[in-house]
């Protein structure tokens, strides 16, 4: 979840991320959904417990690292990617 605030800039990139997106969607190049997501208290502990009992699983179709963003890319817009494209940072 991505949780978005008040700070310095919030307003500006708020305001240049949707006229970004309008752009988008006015020329025919994407549908565009937005919103701004403020999770409620307790959401990551209650997500915890449905991965615990397995009742929540992500399916990760392929890792790429950070030299073959490239090919990720090109995996994930290809349409035919059966899970999550995941790119491996070194730590």
């Amino acid at each position: 979840m991505q949780c978005a605030g008040p700070g310095k800039g919030f307003v500006s990139d708020l305001l240049s991320s949707q006229i970004g997106k309008l752009r988008a969607s006015l020329t025919g190049a994407a549908k565009v959904v937005s919103g701004i997501v403020r999770p409620a208290r307790g959401d990551q502990a209650f997500l915890k417990e449905l991965i615990e009992a397995g009742k929540l699983r992500t399916v990760i179709d392929r890792r790429y690292s950070l030299k073959e963003i490239p090919e990720a890319h090109r995996h994930a817009e290809a349409a035919h990617k059966k899970g999550h494209v995941v790119v491996v940072m070194p730590v």
